[in-house]
């Protein structure tokens, strides 16, 4: 019966080790500093850019990756440890919304500083008016990038009929809730 060690399965007396062709005395295969250099590029870009028909990064498409270019099966682990080793890290996304427009939002500050000004003369009140919508978007809960950058989805609004709305207004003065 074989005895588990730290390196892998050592063999009882007159049996053959059992071993992955692909692994040498328990230990995952490595990867080349090229084939490094290609996952980490790959993997800043969308999996469908890199010939893989899947939606998002996660140790599977690694997987698929390397299997792909370099003809190695990794395990989870090693597709995760390979993944902090290029200096990426998992974290949950933040949605770019792709109909912003910084030009709009710039002249907004402008007339918002205006009428500040002009409220603090007259001693008007200003309410901020806020909504929030509650819809079936999808919600991703992590991707990889690398250590510092943002993790960002394209996301679009889905149609009215597909949210609830909710509004409301508030002075920053008085705490005053319309």
């Amino acid at each position: 019966m074989p005895i588990r060690s730290a390196t892998g399965w050592k063999p009882s007396a007159g049996t053959a080790p059992r071993r992955s062709p692909l692994s040498r005395r328990g230990v995952p295969p490595a990867l080349n500093p090229e084939a490094q250099a290609g996952l980490k590029v790959a993997v800043q870009v969308p999996p469908a850019e890199v010939g893989l028909e899947l939606a998002n990064w996660n140790w599977k498409v690694v997987r698929r990756f390397i299997e792909q270019r370099c003809g190695i099966r990794l395990s989870r682990s090693t597709c995760w440890r390979y993944l902090h080793r290029l200096g990426f890290v998992f974290q949950r996304p933040k949605k770019r919304l792709l109909k912003a427009d910084r030009e709009k939002r710039a002249a907004f500050i402008e007339q918002y500083a205006a009428l500040w000004s002009e409220a603090q003369a007259t001693g008007a009140k200003i309410f901020l008016v806020d909504e929030a919508h509650f819809r079936a978007d999808a919600d991703l809960r992590g991707q990889w990038v690398l250590k510092g950058h943002p993790a960002l989805v394209d996301s679009t609004s889905p149609r009215w009929g597909e949210k609830a709305s909710y509004y409301s207004a508030v002075c920053l003065e008085t705490a005053e809730v319309e």
